[in-house]
């Protein structure tokens, strides 16, 4: 009976330690109809008439529109092969931290009430801080995404200084786009530049055409 009830207990504690657990989070339907459920409720927030938004640059009404417009083209072109989308890894790390910003969004009207209203508070300015990383996302996405394909393989380190930085640094890495910003700037901090290279040299290689990835923009 003793061994009976100490079973009972060794599961009970195994429920707990795996509902407790963080899930990892992974690119679904539900994922993405989160995403846009989530940017309709801060379109509607940002909607009311007496938050009186300026249409000027970066203007969220139609950031976030543009933005679920374009996810949507996203989701079409991988409905019939969603596991080649699940299995991108940057595009997980995108949704991820699209729907953490809107969910920042919606948190920062439900604490901030009445004072979203004034144009002069804080929590404004955290909304246009926040409307200017989603400009930047929107960009990053069209870049990456043009007609909702990736195509972020085919960007390259052309500059020599650059690869060689890249290749010491992350060899097992091939693309710029797999590697979360904490790493890369470890690793920035483990290489020594020549006095007149800047780090900006990086991000300039990167370029494809007039587009290029931004994507320190979006990690956590």
């Amino acid at each position: 009976m003793a061994d009976l009830g100490e079973r009972l207990i060794g599961k009970f504690r195994t429920m707990i330690h795996d509902t407790s657990a963080p899930q990892k989070f992974s690119v679904d339907r539900r994922a993405i109809e989160r995403a846009w459920k989530l940017m309709d409720q801060v379109i509607k927030l940002c909607q009311q008439p007496r938050m009186n938004l300026k249409n000027s640059p970066p203007y969220i009404l139609d950031i976030l529109p543009d933005m679920h417009q374009h996810v949507k083209s996203i989701y079409a072109a991988y409905d019939d092969r969603m596991q080649v989308l699940a299995a991108n890894d940057y595009f997980e790390v995108y949704l991820e931290s699209l729907i953490v910003k809107c969910q920042k969004c919606v948190k920062l009207f439900k604490d901030n009430k009445e004072r979203m209203f004034d144009e002069s508070s804080s929590c404004r300015r955290s909304l246009i801080r926040t409307s200017l990383i989603f400009s930047h996302m929107i960009a990053e996405l069209k870049a990456l995404f043009p007609h909702g394909t990736f195509t972020g393989d085919n960007y390259r380190i052309t500059k020599g200084d650059a690869a060689e930085w890249w290749k010491r640094t992350f060899p097992d890495k091939y693309s710029p786009l797999s590697v979360a910003i904490k790493a890369f700037q470890c690793g920035q901090k483990k290489f020594r530049f020549d006095s007149h290279y800047r780090i900006d040299f990086f991000f300039d290689s990167i370029r494809q055409s007039d587009k290029f990835a931004a994507y320190t923009l979006i990690f956590k």
